[in-house]
């Protein structure tokens, strides 16, 4: 039999046409190229239903071996904040940079969280709030942090609130909240009775007669 060359949407007329004996003896092949086209077919459509986060990790996963191969294999801390980068550029997935480096979700954010406390104190900005925030507490030392927060307001320095927190936890400046719990009184109740004549109750009963 002549070998003849298929091109790709041949082959897929051929699979997708009739029964496989007919189609075989139509188009003169055997049933082993038959199912060697059909298998290709089929490997080539899973491949196009395969979820597209799937593929986007695998892909990810390449990048950052690449990546670590052309860093070398740095510590945790140094190589979180080395893909921080690419992350923060969308050029990366948390997930993808979880799988890579077999660490959990958590461990990535807690370096990450930390390596941003580091930058928050070096930063000069964050070094001249504290400094005004430590002289508030010391000249309000009963303001918590948010009162805190409005005499720095009221002062022009542009800050939220869960930065003024961060700040007076770091420096240990935060005042101790105090509850209340409910106390129960004691003595004022009577005693159970262990026995009998031991508490003695009288009611007083009016009468209402039709003489009286």
């Amino acid at each position: 039999m002549k070998r003849r060359h298929w091109s790709q949407e041949e082959k897929m007329a051929i699979v997708l046409n009739r029964s496989i004996s007919e189609v075989c003896r139509e188009h003169q092949i055997s049933q082993a190229l038959y199912y060697q086209w059909r298998d290709a077919f089929l490997e080539g459509a899973k491949a196009g239903l395969r979820p597209k986060r799937q593929t986007e990790t695998a892909m990810w996963e390449k990048k950052i071996a690449e990546y670590e191969r052309l860093v070398g294999t740095p510590s945790l801390k140094e190589g979180l904040s080395s893909i921080q980068v690419l992350v923060e550029a969308n050029e990366v997935t948390v997930t993808a940079v979880c799988k890579a480096l077999e660490i959990e979700h958590s461990t990535y954010y807690r370096e990450v969280k930390r390596s941003y406390e580091v930058k928050a104190r070096s930063c000069p900005r964050q070094k001249i709030l504290a400094q005004e925030v430590k002289r508030l507490t010391t000249q309000y030392p009963t303001f918590g942090y948010r009162r805190i927060w409005a005499l720095l307001q009221r002062k022009g320095y542009p800050c939220n609130q869960k930065t003024v927190y961060r700040a007076m936890k770091r420096m240990n400046l935060l005042q101790k909240t105090i509850q209340y719990g409910a106390k129960r009184s004691v003595g004022e109740r009577p005693a159970h009775p262990t026995g009998p004549n031991q508490r003695l109750i009288t009611r007083g009963v009016g009468l209402l007669g039709g003489d009286d």
